[in-house]
């Protein structure tokens, strides 16, 4: 793993070297050459627009520009030279840090500014400017500008450039500068570029317990690099994590060592995008600049001071942010700071809040006729727990072919049945009364899954993290308790590891869809029993008498019974924050805190449906592998565990007990009042309507069907360790 080094210019002090007669005279001869040929090489090179063109193309796609490379056949030879020169002992730190000097007889601190050789500095302001594109218009994207760095899931900046000593600009072309000597700016990686900006960060503006993370217990001040690296015991493995580059800072909480490599952070727009180059955040910063300059062109407020969009979706006007109104000098340019093994968080700020997600591309048609797409945009309906409304998501074509190809699946474990609970298998909850099928490959399922991870700042689809589209459908007077999606392990029972506020990982959000319309009043909501409904003031709160009479006249098919638990949520439902199904209309929600803790406040239920039928998807995504893919986090204890069982097992001649189950689907009318039978020993009612049968069981038994004393189906236990028999 690379590591990246910056230095605070005003604790960095010049470092001499010790001139080498020979190499001094080898200099002049290169030098004399040099003079000798650099008018050729201007006229042949120069003396067209040819060259600028070449470099813009060749610096976008990551090497070095022509000018540059002609310096280094010069320059380069200096720098090998005077880098030798150095002493023993600063060679073999640098050789042991993995990264190249931050102060060395090429890299002087003078007053704050970096002194370079005139060639390398004029080369690398070269490049830097073709990079944030000062060599087209002149303009540095970066002057004016005000950062103001929000750590994830967090509305209010921890930080603001305008409170340091040094401006956005300069910060950004020392750290570069300064790490130069390590890897060329053309050749970053986006975790590369990570961690340089967690380095300038820390150096220039975050000081000691500014933007410290807030849920962990220490016994010292924690700082931000604390936050960037949780350390090892709560910092979850992403798939990407071999790639990080560390950065090097002082001692802190997770490491004590007087100077230390950390996990950088990745960093997001408010709207979820994540910066991946200098390039990328220079684009930003001027988007954010025009959203401003044309919000103060129309005499309004600038939106960008919350960092919101200029104009809201729906040509409503938004509620006020909290910003002065007045004439804009100064930009804000927020960006939102992820730790390490974590993933992207919306931070709403109040209920009503719009965030605009240009990026994210609506399959939808405009309402207007026009040929472009409507906007996707998130309206907050609840701070806790977070809860978003999906605008022209998803098509009503979309909806209809996941209904279509649900209802033709074929497959044991993806067909539509009786919904199940729980982290593994197959297990039947007498408070989920709802059928559900799998839908995994289909076109309409597969772009719903990946428009879900690009809303959720993903920059693609990750099969790994994501359960298949579970499509539901619930008939008059069916239902789901109020439950948590975040899988509960506390006591580590299972081989995956689900505590996602250590390195575990577990459901992260949910994205609910409805899939088609109800008639009015015909129930079916989704509700949050810890949110109130939006708009609803304190007076208008109902209690649950109230709620509970208003659910009974509504209950038009008298389809609940009087205190069951259907109808006290169906109070909650009348009381509380309630999604009302339409069709094509989609929400999210998060189910765990930023720092992987789960989020309570998320407990949601499916209301009792009413009248008609509601038909409904959802995907649950994960903070990163969920179980069974590679990769994914395992409780270890667990998995010895079962090997020493495993081995036990065979060691022994005893036969092996096995599960299996035995389901009565009702479809087949010969089996209307059916028993099982363990051989000719009765087990159990086997009748349609009656429960699944689970059994512990061996290889070689037999099970029977009976109906009147007949018979009817006979099933011999195999060696699978879990075996399903299905009527």
């Amino acid at each position: 793993m690379a590591v990246t080094s910056l230095s605070s210019p005003a604790s960095t002090s010049s470092a001499t070297t010790t001139r080498n007669p020979i190499g001094s005279r080898k200099r002049s001869a290169q030098c004399f050459l040099a003079v000798i040929a650099s008018p050729f090489l201007v006229g042949v090179f120069f003396s067209s627009n040819i060259v600028p063109a070449i470099d813009r193309f060749l610096l976008h796609h990551g090497w070095n520009s022509i000018g540059y490379t002609l310096e280094k056949l010069v320059v380069g030879i200096h720098r090998r030279e005077t880098t030798s020169s150095s002493s023993s002992s600063k060679n073999e730190k640098t050789s042991t840090a993995a990264i190249y000097p931050t102060a060395d007889s090429d890299v002087l601190a003078d007053g704050g500014h970096w002194s370079l050789p005139e060639n390398d500095r004029i080369r690398f302001q070269n490049v830097f400017d073709q990079i944030i594109g000062k060599d087209v218009d002149g303009i540095d994207p970066f002057e004016n500008l005000n950062l103001r760095i929000h750590l994830n899931g967090d509305s209010e900046a921890c930080v603001t450039s305008n409170d340091a000593s040094v401006d956005l600009s300069t910060a950004l072309r020392n750290g570069a500068l300064q790490n130069e000597g390590h890897i060329s700016l053309t050749k970053y990686t986006q975790w590369n570029w990570d961690s340089l900006l967690t380095a300038i960060l820390t150096t220039y503006f975050i000081q000691g317990d500014q933007c410290s993370p807030t849920h962990y217990t220490s016994s010292s001040p924690l700082t931000f690099a604390d936050f960037c690296d949780a350390g090892v015991e709560h910092t979850p493995i992403l798939p990407d994590h071999a790639n990080l580059v560390r950065y090097l800072s002082g001692p802190t909480e997770n490491s004590k060592e007087t100077t230390n490599s950390h996990l950088p952070c990745h960093f997001h727009t408010r709207e979820g995008v994540r910066i991946l180059s200098l390039n990328q955040l220079a684009s930003y910063a001027r988007q954010v600049k025009a959203a401003s300059a044309a919000a103060a062109s129309v005499g309004r407020e600038d939106r960008s001071c919350d960092a919101t969009a200029v104009a809201d979706s729906t040509g409503t006007p938004q509620q006020e942010p909290l910003c002065q109104d007045t004439t804009i000098a100064t930009v804000n340019l927020d960006l939102y700071a992820v730790p390490a093994g974590r993933v992207f968080m919306f931070a709403p700020k109040f209920v009503g809040e719009i965030f605009e997600l240009p990026h994210v591309i609506s399959p939808t048609t405009s309402p207007t006729g026009s040929s472009k797409p409507p906007l996707v945009y998130l309206k907050t309906m609840s701070l806790s727990p977070r809860v978003f409304e999906v605008m022209n998501f998803f098509s009503q074509e979309e909806a209809n072919s996941v209904v279509e190809t649900a209802l033709t699946e074929t497959s044991e474990s993806h067909r539509m049945k009786r919904s199940s609970t729980g982290a593994t298998g197959y297990n039947l909850n007498s408070m989920r009364t709802s059928e559900n099928a799998f839908v995994t490959h289909s076109a309409a399922a597969m772009a719903i899954k990946e428009r879900c991870f690009t809303v959720l700042g993903f920059e693609h689809y990750i099969d790994s993290f994501a359960d298949g589209l579970q499509v539901l459908r619930y008939n008059v007077s069916k239902a789901y308790t109020s439950h948590l999606d975040w899988i509960d392990d506390y006591g580590k029972k299972e081989e995956h590891n689900f505590d996602s506020a250590g390195i575990g990982t577990n459901r992260f959000a949910t994205f609910f869809l409805y899939l088609n319309d109800l008639p009015e009043n015909g129930g079916g909501e989704t509700v949050f029993p810890h949110a109130w409904p939006v708009d609803q003031t304190e007076e208008d709160h109902i209690d649950h008498p109230q709620a509970l009479e208003l659910v009974r006249k509504l209950d038009i098919h008298h389809a609940l019974a009087q205190g069951s638990w259907e109808e006290k949520l169906g109070a909650e439902c009348r009381s509380k924050l309630a999604v009302t199904p339409m069709h094509a209309k989609a929400i999210l929600f998060y189910s765990q805190h930023p720092d992987g803790r789960p989020d309570q406040d998320s407990l949601h239920g499916a209301c009792p449906v009413l009248d008609g039928t509601k038909w409904g998807a959802n995907l649950w995504v994960w903070n990163g592998p969920r179980y069974g893919y590679p990769g994914a986090p395992v409780n270890h204890d667990v998995v010895e565990a079962k090997q020493r069982n495993t081995n036990n097992q065979q060691e022994t001649s005893g036969p092996k007990q096995l599960l299996a189950i035995f389901t009565n689907t009702g479809e087949d009318p010969a089996f209307t009042h059916a028993d099982l039978y363990f051989q000719d020993s009765f087990w159990g009612k086997f009748g349609h309507g009656d429960p699944p049968l689970s059994v512990n069981t061996y290889e070689g038994h037999e099970w029977n069907v009976m109906v009147d004393g007949q018979v009817m189906k006979t099933w011999i236990i195999d060696t699978r360790d879990r075996q399903e028999y299905v009527l």
